[in-house]
C-alpha cells in the first residue's frame, strides 16, 4: 500500500492555520472561522476584493458552506483532514462536474444534476476533464494562460493567487461522496505542493 506524508497547507488567512490534522470543531466554530476568514480577506485591500467576493456568507445554505446537514443526517461537528497533495497528483483526472450528484445528500436540489451524464448539453458550456489535464500540463511546463475573467474557477489568476498568497477557502464535504466540489482549488493546491485542507 502506498503511503503519503503530511506536507502542510499554505493558508492565506490565520483563521485556519492553528488547526492540526484530524482536529474536530463544532459547526458554530466553523462558521465563526469562515466569517473571520471573510473579514481578513476584505481587510487586505482592493487586490483581494474579488477573492473576498467568493467568500461572502450566503443568505441561504449552498455548496460554499456545505456543512448544514439534513434532518436525517444532522451535522454538529466537522473533522479537519488535510489530504496529501501527492495523492491528488497521482490520481485526480477530472473536475467535479464529471461526478453525478443527483439524489446525493447535499443542500442542492437533489432532483437536478448538471454532470455530463445527466445534462450533456450543459456540459458543452463547461470546462471538461480534458481541459483539467491540459491546465495541469501547462503548469508542469511553467506556462500561463489567458481567461476571459479572473472570476472563472479555471483562471490562471486563481492558480497564481493560491501559489503566491495561499488558499482562502478550504474544501467542505458533508455528503456521502467526495469530492462534492472544489476540484479547481484541489488542482491549484497540489500543483503548488500544498496539501488539500478538507472538512468532513
Amino acid at each position: 500500500m502506498k503511503q503519503y506524508k503530511y506536507s502542510g497547507v499554505n493558508f492565506f488567512s490565520t483563521a485556519w492555520d492553528d488547526l492540526k490534522p484530524f482536529d474536530v470543531i463544532s459547526k458554530d466554530e466553523y462558521w465563526e472561522r469562515y466569517i473571520i476568514n471573510h473579514e481578513y480577506t476584505l481587510s487586505k485591500g482592493k487586490e483581494f476584493e474579488y477573492l473576498a467576493h467568493t467568500l461572502r456568507p450566503p443568505v441561504k445554505p449552498n455548496r460554499n458552506l456545505d456543512v448544514i446537514g439534513t434532518i436525517e443526517f444532522p451535522i454538529t461537528e466537522l473533522r479537519y483532514i488535510p489530504l496529501p497533495y501527492k495523492f491528488f497528483d497521482d490520481y485526480m483526472t477530472s473536475w467535479s462536474e464529471e461526478i453525478c450528484r443527483k439524489y446525493t445528500k447535499t443542500c442542492e436540489n437533489q432532483d437536478i444534476c448538471g454532470c455530463r451524464h445527466c445534462d450533456p448539453e450543459n456540459m458543452k458550456t463547461k470546462i471538461s476533464w480534458n481541459k483539467m489535464l491540459y491546465f495541469k500540463n501547462l503548469l508542469q511546463e511553467n506556462k500561463s494562460w489567458v481567461s476571459d475573467s479572473k472570476f472563472r474557477p479555471w483562471a490562471y489568476e486563481n492558480f497564481r493567487s493560491i501559489r503566491d498568497d495561499g488558499i482562502i477557502k478550504p474544501i467542505q464535504n458533508s455528503g456521502s461522496k467526495f469530492p462534492q466540489g472544489g476540484t479547481h482549488r484541489i488542482l491549484w493546491l497540489f500543483m503548488t505542493k500544498s496539501d488539500v485542507p478538507c472538512f468532513f
